[in-house]
């Protein structure tokens, strides 16, 4: 145990000494049991007889003697004791109290000196009474130069009220500065350097002066204190002021490696603190319930754990001085920390307040600036800049932490982590107002951070600033990259979670970009118990992205990414935002709780996926994503999109297939809500699902597709088996989570889309063998999948392969209706049918058709074209038809007029049998080109213009003035009638006749016109000329009738000349007229038409022949009557066999029904032989019977005979041979 133990108190010693001492003094001892184990060193008497130890006493006590001051005569004034002291020497100052002159204003002048007390400050005062200081330091003086254990009371100076130093260093200890006016002490142009402290105040320590010091120009330099205050120790009560000073390179050994504050106070001007530092807290300040004010100075370069520039606490449990640090217009640069706060660190305090303060480049784990757990903290007018750290570039706001940051600006600052430029922790809550964060996380020093470009986590209010080119990154596996500008998000520590709100009005976020969702903002959390609102705000330029394309596949929200309900937008702008999926805005919360939207203006934003918002389905599955009062520009139609909820054929699939067959390519595509196809889909499969009873198989080459940009396609699908039948299969998708973003939820399996499919029969050119189909060998075919069977006549079967459209070919000189028909017709004139292979197969009805024909057998002109001698012309232009009826009427007026002009002779054989000989055969040249033969194209062409003399209704081009309604029925009618029309015209002559010879015979011009003889009988007259004009009629009569009767029994005849194709029956003289369908009726037309028509064919086919023959055989002994020469003589004068023109007559009947009646035939012409038979024979008879008058015209008729077999045994020849050149007639 330790004892105290009093030694002694001797007024003079034994040698004669005299021994002073202010009290007892006292020696400590410490004992283990009852043996002393230490002992302090007893305290030393005063020997009053050293040499230099001078004394001052207050009167009466001390003398006026100036130069004694010695012991026993102690002097009153202390300047006295000073000024007589010899340098190093000691002034004791006994206990009392000292003032007035000598006692105040003391000065070293430069001497190495010690003024001390004998018995402690408290006894020892010396009182400048409010108008003079204690001592003053100008000369120079060193450490050497002590004031020791005084107390300065009431003192007074301009600068110094306790103390002036100008240019000195003096050392001052155990003093205490009382009630001194302007500062306790002045120190002006010192410099402590190099000074050390085991314990704290390495070049000051102060404790208990509780008036203001003023130090000017003072240079603190390399200084250090093995606890506190490597240069200076502000303590209890102390209270000071730096201006225009350095404080620098000091080290503390935990706090302040420049100045410590304790429960005192510490203020600075125009000062720099650079390149001190402390082990923990406060490398150039540190203020535990103290004030420390800064205005105008630099801290720069300065280390401690944290708080480099200025680390700020309390006192727990002490309220007696406040923790108030107030900096402003001051540059905080180049600080750095290895914890939190590179510059200060606001563990607890007051108020905090910086003000116009620059932080630049300071370095920090969190808060490359500042650390803020405490409350009251305010920062305004500053410019934080180029700043770096973990958590929070410039601020980090940690627990309890509530600052109000206005006006301020954060520019280039970088988190590796989160928030560029602020991180914000659990409950701390900024207010931030009127601030610009401008390219915070693009520092390019440092990477940007993993979410909140310019701030992180949670804040309050946000009002009135500018946020403009930040950016975060992702880094690893395991990086966010959200949030360009703002990272709100709940901090959960397992189940219990801290809300994060925050308030954003009048802000401009531009430029901003984060890599994987929240181009200016993103918006998290797990609990409702957090918000978001902003209003009248302007998000532009921000993107999620990191390549060249801008794009990246992940990216979510190119302004605003909300994960979480419990937001609110309104009266925002949101403009040529970019992302992946939303342009303007990506929502991963549920819309149907703490969601509104109101009042948005989207402007050019884009995006892969939704250009104005993309928003997730799966967590809103009730709900639908509104916008009231939105609007969107430019109005695409994806503007809104979802993730894909379903599958829908974007290329339909087939209905059919064939087994074993690859099918016609079909595509699905993975839609969203909206319809939109979901183009970042990639990488899944959609896979054709059936059942095993479906007794099929479906090849897994086909089967499966890969998505591609929300497209699967299926090239090579194809299906074995089930001939005959229907399936309901399905197609399964299911997207791949492969790279997806973390913030989208995977996409499960969609719902299967339907796969409808029947396996067809086998098509045509195949036949079933199993559950295949197998193509047909050469020379088969088969249309229908059944069964190949031999090719038939006039097709080319090259035996069909599996998925070949037409497994047979026309031959040439052949027509098929269609290509699904197995039955070829022969063309009735071989080269108006191509019968040759198109790109698309075999031609076929009118496509295989030469130029201007088309209809069955290619045997009808087209539109615009008319048939003149069979062969199909074109109109050339409208004037066509009616010019041909024009010529027409002109030529038959012309022949009326010559025929009725005069008698042109008697009827006996001469010129007129000649004429009616070349008429006859020219008619039966024209009535050739119908046969079944083949010529050379050129006598094709020129038996065209027989036609001239054939009459009929065909000279006129009627299809050219009627149009493509003009059919055979009206052909029928006009040339039917024209034989009627020619004795009509017989007989209106002859009535004419009448009427001129009973009114105008009188006047003489008219006579010869007329034919009249001019005689004054003109009675007889009269009858004389009708009589002539009679016979005449008749005559001419039988002439037209005669002209007409070859082209009017052929037509007679052509309306029971049937021709039957696979699709109805047809007219044969006009194909384009259906007489009856396949399985149906006859027509209404045709039947009409058909009683008249058996009654034409008797007249013309019987009645005709038999009524020139009847007539002549009644007066066959009276041919030589003038009356009947005059009637008939026309008929039979040129003969010598009477009935022989009835004759003529039926080889014409029978040369114009050959090749009405008589089939076509693939080889060989069954009409050319029948119409050389009659031919033939007819030579036989003429030769054989020489029924003409005269020889010549016996000849001729044979020549003609001989010629038209001969032309129709050539054709015959050609067809057989199959010679170049036109088959058949050109039509």
């Amino acid at each position: 145990m330790a004892r105290t133990q009093q030694l002694c108190h001797l007024p003079e010693a034994a040698s004669g000494r005299r021994l002073l001492a202010a009290s007892d003094f006292y020696r400590v001892n410490a004992f283990v049991g009852s043996s002393l184990a230490a002992s302090s060193p007893p305290a030393t008497p005063v020997d009053t007889r050293i040499p230099g130890l001078l004394f001052a006493y207050p009167a009466p006590f001390g003398g006026s003697n100036a130069n004694a001051c010695s012991w026993p005569s102690p002097c009153a004034s202390i300047q006295d004791a000073v000024t007589a002291a010899p340098p190093g020497g000691y002034v004791l100052l006994g206990p009392g109290i000292y003032s007035g002159s000598g006692n105040n204003e003391i000065n070293y002048n430069g001497k190495a000196l010690v003024v001390t007390s004998i018995s402690g400050a408290s006894a020892t005062i010396i009182d400048g009474l409010g108008t003079n200081r204690g001592f003053v330091f100008n000369s120079g003086e060193s450490y050497t130069s002590v004031v020791k254990d005084l107390t300065i009371r009431n003192g007074h100076g301009d600068y110094g009220g306790a103390i002036n130093i100008v240019g000195s260093s003096p050392y001052v200890s155990g003093c205490s500065f009382l009630s001194c006016m302007t500062g306790a002490f002045y120190m002006s142009d010192l410099i402590m350097r190099d000074n050390a402290a085991s314990f704290s105040g390495g070049a000051m320590h102060t404790e208990g002066v509780v008036e203001i010091g003023i130090a000017n120009n003072i240079t603190m330099l390399r200084n250090s204190a093995g606890t506190f205050g490597g240069a200076i120790n502000s303590f209890a009560g102390s209270n000071y002021t730096f201006v225009n000073s350095v404080i620098s390179d000091n080290v503390g050994g935990y706090y302040g490696g420049g100045v410590m504050v304790t429960f005192a106070f510490f203020t600075a001007s125009n000062t720099i603190f650079e390149g001190n530092s402390a082990l923990l807290g406060g490398g150039a300040t540190k203020s535990i319930a103290g004030v420390i004010q800064l205005d105008n100075c630099q801290i720069l370069n300065n280390q401690a754990t944290s708080g480099a520039a200025t680390e700020i606490d309390t006192q727990p449990g002490n309220a007696a001085v406040p923790t108030i640090v107030i900096m402003q217009n001051t540059i905080i640069s180049g600080n750095s920390v290895t914890n939190q706060g590179g510059a200060f660190n606001v563990a607890d305090c007051n108020y905090t307040i910086f003000n116009n303060v620059t932080f630049a480049n300071n370095i920090g784990t969190r808060g490359g600036v500042g650390f803020c757990s405490s409350p009251n903290v305010q920062i305004y007018a500053s410019v934080f800049i180029n700043n770096n750290a973990q958590l929070g570039g410039a601020l980090y706001a940690g627990s309890g932490c509530n600052g109000i940051l206005a006006y301020n600006t954060f520019q280039n600052n970088v988190a590796k982590q989160q928030g560029g430029a602020i991180a914000t922790f659990a409950d701390a809550t900024l207010t931030i107002s009127s601030s610009q964060f401008i390219s915070n996380g693009l520092f390019s020093c440092f990477p940007p951070p993993q979410s909140g470009g310019a701030l992180a986590i949670g804040i309050d209010e946000f009002e009135n600033s500018l946020v403009t080119e930040n950016r975060v990154t992702g880094l690893g596996t395991q990086s966010l990259g959200v949030g360009g500008a703002f990272y709100i998000a709940e901090r959960c520590a397992g189940s219990v979670c801290t809300s994060a709100n925050a308030s954003f009005t009048g802000v401009s976020m531009a430029s901003n970009t984060a890599i994987q969702a929240g181009g200016a903002i993103f918006y998290d959390g797990a609990t409702g118990n957090s918000n978001l609102y902003v209003a009248n705000s302007q998000i532009a330029g921000n993107q999620v992205a990191s390549d060249a394309s801008g794009r990246t596949k992940n990216g979510l929200g190119g302004g605003l990414a909300l994960l979480k309900n419990g937001f609110t937008l309104v009266n925002t702008s949101l403009s040529n935002n970019t992302a992946f999926f939303g342009g303007g805005i990506f929502v991963g919360a549920n819309l149907t709780t703490g969601a509104s939207l109101t009042n948005l203006a989207y402007v050019n934003n884009t995006a892969i996926l939704g250009t104005a918002a993309f928003w997730l389905h799966a967590s809103s599955p009730n709900a639908s994503y509104v916008c009231t009062s939105c609007f969107v520009t430019p109005p695409t139609p994806v503007n809104m999109s979802t993730e894909v909820l379903t599958s829908s054929y974007i290329i339909d699939p087939p209905t059919a297939i064939q087994s074993a067959e690859v099918s016609q390519p079909f595509e699905l595509g993975l839609l969203d809500y909206y319809g939109n196809v979901g183009v970042a889909e990639n990488g899944g499969t959609c896979t054709v699902q059936y059942r095993l009873t479906d007794n099929i198989t479906v090849p897994d080459l086909g089967r499966s597709s890969t998505i591609a940009a929300g497209l699967a396609a299926f090239d090579v699908f194809s299906i074995i088996g089930g001939i005959g039948s229907s399936f309901d299969l399905t197609i399964q998708c299911v997207p791949s989570v492969s790279g997806q973003s973390q913030y989208l939820p995977a996409t499960l399996p969609l719902p299967p889309a339907p796969l409808d499919l029947s396996v067809s029969l086998c098509q045509q050119g195949t036949q079933q063998v199993g559950d295949r189909c197998q193509a047909c060998d050469l020379n088969t075919y088969s249309l229908n999948g059944s069964k190949c069977l031999n090719c038939p006549e006039g097709l080319l079967c090259p035996g069909g392969a599996t998925g070949q459209v037409n497994p047979i070919e026309t031959l040439a000189g052949y027509w098929r209706s269609v290509n699904t028909s197995a039955e070829a017709f022969r063309c009735l004139h071989e080269a108006n049918c191509q019968g040759q292979p198109s790109n698309n197969g075999t031609l076929a009805g009118d496509a295989s058709c030469q130029p201007g024909y088309r209809g069955p057998f290619c045997d009808a002109c087209i539109d615009g074209f008319f048939k003149m001698g069979g062969v199909c012309k074109s109109c050339g232009n409208s004037a066509q038809g009616p010019s041909m009826l024009t010529a027409c009427i002109i030529v038959v007026i012309l022949a009326l007029g010559l025929l009725f002009w005069r008698d042109w002779g008697d009827n006996k054989p001469g010129i007129l049998t000649k004429v009616k000989l070349l008429i006859t055969h020219v008619q039966i040249l024209s009535l050739l080109q119908s046969y079944d033969v083949a010529w050379p194209k050129k006598t094709t062409n020129a038996f065209s213009f027989a036609d001239a003399l054939n009459v009929g209704v065909s000279l006129t081009a009627p299809e050219c003035f009627w149009g493509p309604s003009f059919r055979f029925y009206h052909y029928y009618v006009m040339q039917m009638i024209l034989p009627f029309v020619a004795v009509g015209i017989c007989i209106g002559v002859y009535y004419a006749a009448t009427f001129c010879s009973r009114y105008i015979w009188e006047v003489a011009e008219y006579c010869d016109c007329l034919g009249l003889d001019r005689t004054d009988d003109r009675v007889h007259a009269s009858q004389s000329y009708l009589e002539r004009m009679k016979w005449r009629c008749w005559k001419n009569g039988f002439w037209f009738t005669t002209l007409l009767y070859p082209r009017c029994s052929q037509t007679a005849l052509q309306l029971f000349s049937l021709i039957t194709v696979d699709v109805g029956i047809f007219l044969k003289a006009d194909v384009t007229v259906l007489v009856k369908p396949i399985g149906g009726h006859y027509s209404h037309t045709y039947w009409s038409f058909f009683g008249p028509g058996i009654a034409l064919m008797v007249i013309f086919a019987a009645v005709m022949p038999g009524f020139y023959f009847g007539m002549l055989y009644i007066n066959r002994f009276r041919l030589d009557d003038p009356e009947i020469d005059a009637k008939f003589g026309f008929l039979y004068s040129g003969y010598r066999l009477y009935y022989w023109e009835s004759l003529e007559m039926i080889r014409k009947l029978l040369l114009a029904g050959i090749p009405v009646f008589i089939a076509v035939q693939p080889t060989g012409s069954s009409q050319a032989v029948l119409g050389e038979v009659v031919l033939v024979g007819y030579l036989f008879a003429t030769t054989y019977f020489k029924p003409y008058v005269k020889a010549l015209d016996n000849l001729l008729a044979m020549l003609s005979l001989l010629v038209l077999w001969l032309l129709l045994l050539s054709g015959e020849a050609l067809k057989n041979a199959g010679a170049n050149g036109s088959k058949g007639h050109q039509r």
